[in-house]
């Protein structure tokens, strides 16, 4: 889960870095399927 939450963090930093919205929803859909594989790698 560590490498998961560093990952969402350096697509934020990046973001932050580049306000466009390509790379705005590049972080928003990483995350999203980040979430998805951990979810589903709980159950």
């Amino acid at each position: 889960m560590k490498e998961n939450t560093q990952t969402i963090q350096f697509q934020e930093l990046d973001a932050m870095e580049a306000p466009s919205w390509d790379s705005f929803y590049q972080g928003v859909i990483g995350a999203l399927v980040l979430i998805g594989i951990g979810a589903a790698a709980a159950t």
